[in-house]
């Protein structure tokens, strides 16, 4: 499926899942100190910035497959795609996108720093496996590869640690690959830096 949009003077195709029958929005298992919704979780319980609030998804990805959320912003969540069958809060998800106050994101796996970047409001991440490979993307753009196989099935993990942090518009797509272009490559135009920093990449 392809939708149409305008942007920067320039029609601009997205290509989306290619198997779009198989998306679905998250549902939730073993919440802990949230309110879980289909497709969403919010802090609700446990103290301000511990990693002691999260849910796990009901549906796992064996093969290739992906998840897309959009991040709140103002707040501190880990999230992404763990192997591990106990139940979350855990901050060393096995491939992780953190988001934080300042705006700024960080892939991790299993808690040690990759990549970072910033993120604005209505912005998508997404941790997909492709062919045995894990690809983040934000907003269908690829921003790190994993060199690191991931196990033959993964199940989208949350952590919220800041209070009343959330998540929402959190799709799986089970069978599905993440195919839409990067605005970028689509129309010129010139997407948002990535912004380097020391910060955290130590941990």
């Amino acid at each position: 499926m392809k939708i149409s949009l305008s942007l920067c003077g320039v029609a601009l195709a997205l290509s989306v899942a290619t198997s779009v029958s198989a998306q679905s929005l998250a549902t939730w298992t073993q919440p802990v100190n949230v309110a879980a919704t289909d497709g969403a979780l919010t802090k609700t319980g446990g103290c301000d910035g511990c990693p002691d609030a999260g849910a796990r998804a009901a549906v796992s990805i064996t093969g290739d497959g992906y998840v897309e959320y959009a991040p709140s912003t103002g707040y501190l969540v880990s999230a992404g795609l763990s192997a591990s069958a106990t139940a979350p809060p855990s901050t060393a998800i096995d491939f992780a996108f953190n988001t934080w106050p300042s705006g700024a994101w960080e892939v991790r796996e299993k808690g040690v720093y990759k990549r970072e970047g910033s993120f604005v409001a209505g912005d998508r991440l997404s941790v997909s496996v492709e062919s045995g490979k894990v690809v983040f993307r934000k907003n269908g753009a690829i921003v790190y590869t994993s060199a690191t196989a991931p196990a033959a099935t993964m199940t989208f993990s949350a952590t919220l640690l800041t209070a009343g942090a959330s998540l929402k518009n959190a799709v799986i797509g089970v069978g599905s690959v993440l195919t839409r272009k990067s605005v970028a490559a689509a129309t010129g135009c010139r997407p948002d830096p990535l912004k380097y920093s020391s910060r955290g990449k130590s941990a």
